[in-house]
Formats: C-alpha cells, structure tokens, sequence
C-alpha cells in the first residue's frame, strides 16, 4: 500500500516538474501562461470524452488539441503533463487565443510579443505580418507608435480593439484580392474598434462584418482620427450609427464600401459631434465597370428609420465626394439645428417617406454634387423642413407620389444656383412650394405632372424670383390660391433671354394673385402687342397687372393667367420704346 502511494506521489511529482518545464519554456518564448491553462483544460476535456476530438477545420475561433489516452484507459499524470506539454507545442499549426489582458501596444516589438509566439512576424518595412487566426478575450489597447498590420486570410475576433494614441493602420493600397487579407469577423456582441485618441486608418484588404452593438456597430469614435481609405464594413447594426458613430473627433471615407448595415437612426454613419465627411467611396451599393465594360455592384444598401446613409445630429458634416446609394430612410437625415454641406457627393436611388435623398430639419447648403433617381411620398429629392441653401449642384430624375418630385419645401429655401429637372409628381413635379421660397437663380425644368399643371414649380405661399432664374418653357410655374392672396414678386428686369415662363392661377376659389413689380420690372404680358402696350402704360411699382383668361388686362385680383415668352418679352420691349418714343414726339411738337 505504501509502496503504490509513494509511486503515486513520484508519478504526480514527475507530472508537476515537467509541467512547470513547460511552462517556464513558453514564457521564455513569449507563449502567454494562458495558452497553457487553455490547452491543459482542453486535454481534460479530451479525456472526459476521449471520442469527441476538435477539427481544426471546424471552427475558426477556438484552439484545436487531440489527445489519445492508453489502451487500457488508465490515467497515466507523468503522460498527460507531457501530453499538455506536446499539444501547447503543437498549437503553432492551429488556431490560438490572445490572451491580452488589456496589454498596452506602441510599436511592433510589443504587438507581436503581446499576440505570442508563432502568431507574427514583423517584415522588412516594419509592418506586422499576422500568420494564424486570432480571437482576442481581451482588450489590446494601441497607445502609441505608428503600426501596420498585415496578414494572409486572416481571421480576427474577440473583444474591441481600442486605440487611444499613435497610428494604427490596417491593410495596405492596392489590396484587392477576393478575399480579405485581414477579416474581423464579428459575433453579434460587440464592435470591433473604439477610437478614444490617436488614429485608426482602415485601407484595402480588410473587412469588418458581423458586428452588432449599442451605438457604432462597427467602430466607436469618442476622440480622434478615423480614415477609411480602403476596405469594407459589411453587415453590421446598432441602435446609432450601424457601422460608426461618431462623438468628437474627426472620421473621413476617402474609398471602401459600407453596405448593408442598419440602425434606428444612421443605417451606417451616425454623427453626434466633431466632423464627419465623405470624400470618396460608397455608402450603399456601389456601381462600376468591370474590365470587360459590364455594369456590376458591389455592396447593399444601408437602412434606418431616419437616415439610412448618415444621421446628422450634432457636429458638422460634410458631403465632397463618393456616393450614398440605394439607402431607405432618407439618404442623409439632418436634425435640428445642424449644418450639412453637399459639395461633391452623389445620392441616388434612396428612398423615404419624406425627403427620399435629404431630409433637413437643420441647414443644408448644396454648391454642388448632385441628388437623383431618389423617391418618397413627398420629396422625392429633398424634403426642406428648415433652411435649404442652393447654390450649385443639380437635383434630377426624382419622383413624389403626391407633391415635389425634386424638392418640396415646407420652410424656407433660397435658390441662387444649380438646377432642379426632369422630376415627377402629381403637382410640383420640380419643386412644391408651401412656404417661403426665394429663386433668384438657377434653372428649373422639364418636369412631369399627371395635369401637365405645375411642372415646373407649384406655390401655394408668396415667392420671390429675379432675373436670372430660369424656368424651362415646357414648364409651368402655378401659383396655387385657397381663398387668399399667393403673391409673386419679380425683381429686376424678366429678359426673354433668359427667362421662358409660364404663370398659371389654378384651384381658385377667391381671392386673387398679384406680381409685385420693383422699379423698372418689365411687365409680363400676352402675345397681343395691343395688350401689351395696353399693360405698358400702368407700369408702375406695386402695380397689379395681368392678362385675363380672355385676353384682357386685369388691374384687380381675379383669376388671371399670366405668360410670358421669350417673343412676348421681346415685343413687350419693343412697345414700351414705341410708346415712349411716340410720346415724346407728340409732346415735341405741341411744343412746336
């Protein structure tokens, strides 16, 4: 009996030196003790179910071990140490986990001898190069340094990696393979990077998939830098911002994808403050030319029940470049009290109840870039509930179901420049009018109502227009009157040359309209010279002039139609000369 318990004691003792010869060999190679504790768990488990072994092809998140006991299943401690010792060993060939334990990272050296050995290498340009998956049970903190990691089809997993100083790069330009090079891979319980100082730089070869969490699916910024220069953010969802939010700082799309992520407010991009801006790349569906000349698209729309692209709600955001494509829920949606300024982008193809390419419930100043294809009930293009801007840039081919297939301002607009055409809707087909409305430049046209009324501008409230405005001559401006005065006043001169308009007075039941002229307005008239020499003649400011459905001059406030062409305009000249020529000569020669 003593004789088996004290062979019992020297196997156990055997089993413990050989043990800590293990481990103290791991530690002197960089292995975290964890790798040890792990793999000695998962021997244990082998022997509970000596049948069920990993596959290494399996699964691409948690370590493989194979352990085989004896023949005569008897448990053998002396064996299984070295079984513990010899599958730690072999856990080079497999998948490992990180065990961090929130291990602060500032240059190369320290990333790979925090991941263990085995899992990288650092290359000839200084870069990390990860070699095997990594699922990370911990938090790896980038403090500082300037570091790039690389890798080959590379899985990584696990909790968030935080940066909170230096330069974190992942990927590499040109990068394009089928395959990402470096693939995060989310599980629906938390995001993948928090950016609380420094800068993280996501470039070609990387994509980021799977993620899910409170605010910012995908990235979280609280401070910082954030460039996307390349790569993809593919099926992730949040409350706020499904791919990122942004809370201070600054984050920049210069190229890459985000598709088909979702949230209630910021299907990809949710802004609450510091800057945000797209330069470049898609957010949406993203259309190009493959090498044989064929249309393909890569990427899904983004969705949210307010701003399916981005959700402007603090900070200031800026649209340069790239595009917003195919996203429900508005486009860009801009809170109260916020700015957003389009300068270059492109939105297409988005969709909403309201403001299908824009909704603005802030300031929005558009100088160019452009919004079409875009629908919504109302809006198809831009849904103006605040202060709209328009100094450039073009709205087209967008369609309502009801009013302003281009814009429908509920607010105040102020239309300087670019162009509103080709759009669709029952009245208003370019741009609904139920406010204040200023056009004093730009061009409108080519609309198309089922009435043919409106087509071009429809106005239900007073609006101004100026001399440069020009409004198609195969569109309609419709003054629309629900029993009060709807006044329009021209200012400046109406050159023929460069206005064709028509004015309609529809859906009348009293009241009338009246064209408040400034000085030495010209007068809007009808094709007969008679008339318009007739409407000449009271030319004064303020006057009430207009051309009656039967072709007579109205000085008061009934339904009138006015017109005025490019011939009218010319001829309307031509008479005021003639009859203050003529004057002139008469009061000559009384004199004489």
């Amino acid at each position: 009996m003593n004789s088996s318990f004290n062979r019992a004691i020297g196997r156990r003792r055997i089993g413990t030196a050989l043990i800590s010869v293990c481990a103290a060999a791991f530690f002197s190679l960089g292995v975290p003790l964890s790798a040890v504790s792990e793999t000695t768990a998962a021997v244990s488990a082998a022997k509970a179910a000596p049948t069920e072994t990993a596959d290494a092809g399996a699964s691409s998140s948690s370590p493989a071990a194979r352990v085989s006991d004896n023949s005569s299943g008897t448990a053998q401690t002396a064996g299984d140490s070295a079984a513990v010792c010899g599958a730690a060993l072999a856990a080079e060939a497999a998948e490992k986990t990180a065990e961090t334990a929130h291990i602060d990272v500032t240059d190369a050296e320290s990333l790979i001898s925090s991941l263990g050995d085995g899992m990288a290498m650092k290359t000839e340009d200084g870069s990390v190069m990860l070699l095997r998956d990594i699922t990370f049970s911990s938090q790896l903190r980038i403090t500082g340094g300037d570091i790039r990691i690389l890798g080959a089809g590379v899985r990584i997993s696990g909790v968030p990696i935080a940066v909170t100083g230096g330069t974190l790069t992942l990927g590499k330009d040109g990068d394009s393979g089928e395959e990402p090079s470096l693939h995060f891979a989310g599980t629906g319980d938390g995001r993948a990077f928090e950016v609380s100082g420094g800068k993280l730089v996501l470039m070609d070869g990387v994509r980021i998939e799977g993620y899910e969490a409170g605010e910012g699916g995908a990235v979280l910024v609280l401070g910082g830098v954030l460039e996307l220069r390349g790569g993809e953010i593919f099926d992730c969802s949040a409350t706020r911002g499904g791919a990122i939010l942004l809370d201070f700082g600054r984050a920049t799309v210069f190229s890459g994808i985000i598709g088909n992520c979702s949230a209630d407010e910021g299907g990809a991009v949710y802004l609450r403050s510091g800057s945000f801006e797209l330069a470049g790349g898609c957010i949406g569906r993203h259309s190009a030319l493959d090498d044989k000349g064929s249309i393909v698209e890569y990427g899904e729309p983004c969705s949210a029940s307010r701003g399916g692209g981005i959700y402007v709600g603090g900070g200031e955001c800026t649209l340069s470049g790239g595009e917003i494509s195919g996203c429900s829920g508005s486009g860009v949606y801009v809170a109260s009290y916020y700015q957003t300024f389009l300068s270059g982008s492109t939105i297409n193809r988005c969709t909403a109840e309201r403001g299908g390419g824009i909704y603005n419930d802030g300031e929005v100043i558009i100088t160019g870039g452009s919004v079409n294809e875009c629908t919504a009930t109302e809006g198809g293009g831009i849904y103006n509930n605040s202060t709209l801007v328009l100094r450039g840039g073009k709205v087209f081919s967008c369609t309502a179901e009801t009013l302003g297939g281009g814009l429908y301002n509920h607010a105040t607009a102020d239309m300087r420049g670019g162009a509103v055409t080709s759009g669709t809707a029952e009245l208003g087909a370019c741009i609904y009018n139920d406010s204040s409305f200023k056009f004093y430049g730009g061009t409108v046209g080519h609309g198309k109502t089922e009435s043919g009324v409106g087509c071009g501008i429809a106005s239900t409230r007073g609006m101004e227009i100026s001399g440069l405005a020009y409004i198609y001559n195969d569109s309609t401006l419709a003054l629309i009157s629900d029993g009060g005065f709807v006044p329009l006043r021209i200012n400046g001169e109406l050159d023929g040359a460069e206005i064709m308009m028509h004015i309609e007075v529809i859906e009348q039941s009293s009241g009338g309209m009246r064209a408040l002229r400034s000085p030495d307005t010209a007068v809007l008239a009808a094709d007969s010279p008679e008339l318009i020499a007739q409407a000449a003649e009271h030319l004064r400011y303020g006057a009430d002039i207009a051309i009656k459905e039967d072709g007579t001059v109205s000085f008061d406030f009934r339904p009138a139609i006015i017109a005025c062409s490019a011939a009218a305009a010319v001829a309307a000249v031509a008479a005021v000369i003639i009859i203050v020529w003529l004057r002139r000569r008469k009061n000559m020669m009384e004199m004489m």
